[in-house]
């Protein structure tokens, strides 16, 4: 022999063996050893794989690629690094014909008429690294890998998951026996499942299959199957036995003889304890219980809590089974609280918490290793009785209050809400006559009593008087300001002049008016375009007349020749400057309070100006020095618009 680690061996039709070392192929015929070396060092010549094909033609695995021989030659050769250098461990021949590789660590590859198509995890492979191969009857893949089985059939795979029965660890080999069963061998026993059943669960007509697992509480010297190294690992004899390579020897199954599983299992309930307090034991002597309620029926038993006896609930089961104990795998629900099965694998105890009243049946179901579960539910019924507060009349009569409260809140609320509500629009009125009251005083007021004074001197004045004529351009200047004074308020009501444009224009238009009424000169400056920004009805408002009080006091009472009117907005608001050339007086100090000076010269309308700027908001502000004229600044915020 070329070496004596032997990794696998292999039959010619002609009765040739054909052994795969780690060093190389070699032959034994009639005697003779034959010895096939491959290129390469020692180590690059490792063969892990034999594969014999129907036409007699013999696939060797090594750690370079995979080798064809014919007649003690090589015909073909695949380099590993087709597939990123990993070396082979598993070859099969399908019914096709085609050769399917595993590698470890480059997924599944299949050669077919000399082209290489791979099947890796982005196909649904579950891991990469590919050990063991198998197909069935129906010509399904089997596909062992480092993470549980998989199964491939018209191009699509299927990876079986914990979840459904199949434990996702290594699977180094699988073999079929005559029952329609596959045997998986991996690093910790061997299991069996029905073919069937797989089949059921890919289908998506089963949710898990019934998985049998053998350990060494069955006969096992060793768990451990030497399938990641060699291959094949497991094979079926004529005679439809089954044969392990493990680490400790080869072990053998014979399928249709398995000890007996058809037993079921027995679940017992072992002790109930309701608040620490043992209510039921299935002691040596037989099944007691503590509680005078409780009544046994055959296979049976139900019982009654008091109020609050349910705080901690705790229940122990076992079951019935002398190989593989600790295999036991339990479920358990409890009717009312839980939707669905809880599994609780071997754990053997049951716990609830503060459980409401009611009734209640607590079930539980086992299964042994080899998948055989138990026929019949084991389980009892308990009701738990209710405090008083826990009691529908008491649900009722406390529902009835809480209506009858929150009732009274909300008939409470809406009386002060209405009142409220009433409080504001009486205020809002009261708010709205002083306002209309103000500005028919300071627009309208003014100009209906010059009317009436000088109507009552022309009636004092005899017809021929030489200054009747004069009076009577009085009265009509007069009744052009009251029509003024009736067109500001009904200019201030309407919603379309609500703009900085708007106001502006108005306030020029104003000043050009006054000014032509006397020998002053009014000069205008408007930034060109003024800026589209809206005003409301009450800054409208205010801002025009505390501006009409500042042009009246220049014209009636400053002597100016000429008059400035300017307009200035900036970021946050706007500034309207009214300025003359007039005589001008000795300005109030800023925090004055704007009344007539001692001197007994009036300050005609400061006080509200400055109340309606400062109301809105905005700063006022009197420059003025004896003979140097007056400057009246009024500075006043921009408002958001509301939402439309």
């Amino acid at each position: 022999m070329s070496r004596n680690e032997v990794r696998a061996i292999a039959e010619h039709p002609t009765g040739t063996i054909w052994v795969g070392t780690l060093n190389g192929l070699d032959t034994i015929c009639d005697g003779k050893i034959t010895h096939y070396r491959f290129p390469g060092e020692w180590y690059e010549t490792k063969i892990r794989a034999l594969l014999p094909t129907r036409e007699g033609d013999l696939w060797v695995g090594t750690v370079q690629g995979v080798a064809r021989m014919r007649d003690g030659q090589r015909v073909n050769y695949v380099s590993a690094q087709r597939w990123g250098g990993q070396e082979v461990r598993a070859l099969f021949e399908d019914r096709t014909g085609r050769i399917w590789i595993g590698t470890g660590g480059a997924g599944l590859w299949c050669l077919q008429n000399e082209r290489l198509s791979a099947l890796t995890t982005t196909d649904g492979l579950s891991s990469d690294f590919v050990w063991a191969l198998h197909e069935d009857a129906d010509g399904v893949l089997w596909i062992g890998t480092q993470r549980g089985l998989n199964r491939l059939e018209n191009k699509r795979v299927t990876a079986f998951t914990a979840t459904q029965g199949v434990p996702e660890t290594v699977v180094n080999c699988i073999v079929e026996d005559d029952l329609g069963c596959l045997w998986i061998g991996h690093d910790r026993g061997i299991r069996r499942m029905r073919r069937q059943d797989l089949n059921d669960v890919a289908a998506g007509t089963a949710q898990s299959v019934v998985c049998a697992n053998y350990d060494e509480h069955d006969g096992l010297l060793s768990v451990e199957i030497n399938g990641q190294k060699s291959q094949p690992s497991a094979i079926k004899t004529r005679d439809g036995r089954l044969w392990f390579a493990t680490t400790k020897g080869v072990a053998i199954f014979d399928p249709p003889h398995l000890p007996d599983t058809t037993n079921a299992l027995q679940v017992v309930i072992e002790q109930i304890r309701a608040n620490g307090q043992i209510v039921f034991e299935n002691g040596p002597e037989g099944a007691s219980s503590t509680n005078t309620s409780s009544r046994f029926d055959v296979g049976n038993m139900s019982f009654h809590l008091p109020p609050g006896g349910a705080d901690v609930l705790d229940v122990s089961y076992t079951a019935c089974v002398f190989v593989g104990p600790d295999k036991v795998q339990f479920k358990h629900r409890l009717g009312g609280v839980d939707r669905d099965w809880i599994d609780a694998g071997p754990r053997r105890r049951a716990t609830y918490l503060n459980l409401r009243p009611g009734h209640y049946r607590f079930e539980v179901i086992a299964a042994d290793k080899y998948g055989a579960r138990s026929a019949v539910l084991t389980g009892f019924a308990f009701w738990l009785a209710p405090h008083f507060w826990q009691t529908t009349w008491f649900y009722s009569v406390g529902l009835l209050g809480l209506a009858g409260a929150v009732c009274g809140v909300y008939r409470w609320r809406v009386a002060e809400l209405r009142k409220h509500q009433k409080l504001e629009r009486e205020s809002a009125l009261l708010r709205e006559r002083e306002r209309l009251a103000k500005d028919l005083h300071d627009g309208l007021g003014g100009s209906l009593t010059r009317l009436t004074l000088l109507a009552d001197l022309a009636d004092d004045v005899a017809p021929d008087a030489p200054d009747l004529q004069s009076r009577f351009q009085k009265v009509s200047r007069s009744t052009r300001e009251a029509l003024h004074a009736v067109r500001d308020i009904i200019w201030s009501a309407q919603p379309v002049y609500d703009t900085l444009e708007s106001l502006a224009l108005r306030l020029c238009d104003y000043a050009e008016h006054l000014c032509g009424t006397g020998e002053i000169r009014c000069r205008l400056h408007l930034p060109t375009p003024l800026p589209a920004r809206w005003l409301s009805q009450d800054h409208r408002r205010e801002v025009l007349f505390a501006a009409k009080e500042a042009l009246h006091n220049v014209v009636k009472h400053s002597a100016a020749s000429e008059l400035r009117v300017r307009v200035e907005v900036d970021g946050a608001g706007f500034t309207i400057e009214i300025a003359d050339n007039g005589r001008g007086f000795t300005a109030p100090p800023p925090t004055s309070d704007l009344r007539p000076p001692a001197s007994g010269l009036a300050v005609h309308g400061l006080r509200t100006m400055r109340e309606r700027i400062e109301g809105l908001g905005g700063r006022f502000s009197i420059d003025s020095q004896p003979g140097r004229g007056t400057t009246v600044r009024l500075w006043v915020p921009l408002e958001t618009p509301p939402a439309k």
